[in-house]
Parts: C-alpha cells; structure tokens; sequence
C-alpha cells in the first residue's frame, strides 16, 4: 500500500484545509482495484504521512481546521492501521516544517523556525519536550538521517553564506 494525503472535499473553496491521510491499496496483478481507506478524521488538515522504519506507526503533520491560520502544524502519530492520534509537539509553541523517523522508531527529527532561524529537533514518538540538536543563526533547508542512525546530513545557509552541506 501508498500513504498520501488527500483533501476530502475536492469541491471545498480551500480544499488544502481539509484534507486526511489516506492508505491506497495496491493490489496484484489481475486483482480488483480497492478504495483508498481514511486514516485521520475531520477536524484538522492532515499531511505528509510517513511510515515509521518498522511499520508500525505514521507520523503525519496535523493542523486544527478552526481558525487555521492562527494554529501551527503538529507532529502527530498513529497506529499505522489508523486509531487514535497522538500529538508529539502539543505544547511546542512553533510550527513543524519538515520530519523524519529516526531508524530506532522511536524518535523524530523534525525542523522549525524561529526569529527567521530554522533548526533541528528530536523528540520521542511517545511525545516530551523538544531537544535541539541543530541550532544557530541559520536556515536549515533540507536534512535527512542515516540508515544506522546517529549521524544526519543537511544543508544550511545563514545571511553570509550560501547553501552548504554539513554533517551533525
């Protein structure tokens, strides 16, 4: 099966507001075409769902519809058959840009601005406060984790420099 992200009211004035994580079946050759099965449930934008290494669970981005605007992205957790949702960054006071699964399963790293600054964070999937792990006067574009862990890769500007690639 694919995750994706899909809005559930294409004809929606803002239709990126209302959208839910999505399961697609793939079937074998020669059987029927299944209906994609729904994830999450109203009441927030859900996006960018990705497995966690061993299956079991999809971290997501959710964002509450009411007055979404005002509201920041949270990184969000669930069962990987769907189930009750599970805030990681409840009470982070800034938005989650970008994430990813660290290969233990248990923890995320994930990006977020602050004061025109973008760094990295981990936090444990069962949620907890937020560590730094990447920070300073920087924007931090794009990162990935190694496969064994314990090393990331990202590439990072500040006002005097370009973009470079740097190892943390």
């Amino acid at each position: 099966s694919v995750l994706t992200s899909a809005t559930r009211d294409p004809e929606a004035n803002a239709n990126w507001i209302y959208s839910d994580v999505f399961r697609v079946p793939v079937p074998a050759p020669g059987e029927p075409r299944r209906e994609p099965i729904a994830l999450t449930e109203p009441g927030f934008c859900n996006v960018a769902p990705q497995p966690s290494p061993d299956g079991a669970f999809i971290a997501y981005l959710r964002q509450p519809q009411e007055r979404i605007t005002a509201q920041v992205p949270r990184l969000t957790v669930i069962p990987s058959d769907g189930g009750r949702p599970h805030d990681v960054t409840p009470d982070f006071d800034r938005g989650v840009d970008s994430f990813r699964w660290a290969p233990d399963g248990e923890t995320l790293l994930f990006t977020s601005g602050d004061e025109g600054d973008t760094a990295i964070y981990t936090a444990a999937a069962k949620g907890g406060i937020p560590t730094p792990i990447v920070s300073g006067r920087r924007q931090v574009l794009a990162f990935d984790v190694a496969r064994q862990g314990g090393q990331i890769g990202f590439v990072a500007c500040t006002p005097e420099r370009p973009p470079d690639l740097y190892t943390a």
